[in-house]
């Protein structure tokens, strides 16, 4: 089951048009699994571990693709006034 959350959390990261909170990406998969919300982060930790994932902060935390090879990264922020 771990490697199934890793890829699923991979899955997300890699397709979202914005940077990802990993609160909303912990809530989304134990909706979507039925897993336990320690589960995902322990993935999530993981998967940060093995460069594969990395954790930035703008104003608020979000896990990202090393480098910042996220789709839509410059989007976050646009609406804050």
């Amino acid at each position: 089951m771990s490697e199934e959350i890793k890829q699923r959390i991979m899955d997300i990261v890699t397709n979202a048009k914005r940077k990802q909170k990993p609160g909303d990406v912990v809530k989304k998969l134990v909706a979507e699994m039925g897993v336990e919300r320690s589960d995902v982060k322990k993935a999530i930790k993981e998967l940060t571990s093995q460069d594969k994932l990395v954790f930035t902060y703008y104003g608020s935390s979000f896990i990202e693709l090393p480098g910042g090879d996220q789709q839509g990264e410059d989007e976050v922020g646009e609406d804050e006034s």
